[in-house]
């Protein structure tokens, strides 16, 4: 349990420290496509290294808590169809995980389509 709450430290001070050298390093890039700014790429480069922790953790662990189940007081990750019994700190841990997950990659699709409007709208005035 403690390994696994370990392994989740590890990879949160992973992805904070990815996010302070990706501020760096996207401030002097040019954007990624014509539409976007380097707030938008900021908000990429951090979902994919927190998609790339999700996936560590989530290998680690047998599984994740979206496509797990809890009955009767256990708790159950799910990969490839094969379920694992995990305590209920670890799946909670996975599932607040996931859900950060899909909410970050819903913001930052809303944030470069919201800049990519914006852009439309000044090349057409």
């Amino acid at each position: 349990m403690l390994i696994v709450i370990g392994i989740f430290g590890l990879c949160v001070l992973v992805f904070i420290g990815a996010m302070l050298i990706g501020f760096d390093v996207v401030k002097e890039a040019k954007p990624i496509r014509r539409f976007s700014t380097p707030k938008s790429d900021r908000l990429l480069i951090g979902w994919i290294v927190f998609l790339l922790s999700y996936m560590a953790f989530s290998l680690f662990i047998g599984g994740d808590a979206l496509n797990g189940y809890s009955e009767a007081d256990k708790y159950f990750v799910v990969q490839h169809g094969k379920a694992t019994q995990v305590g209920r700190a670890v799946w909670h841990i996975s599932l607040i995980f996931g859900y950060l997950l899909i909410l970050w990659f819903v913001c930052t699709f809303a944030m470069r389509f919201y800049e990519w409007r914006v852009r439309q709208s000044d090349a057409a005035d």
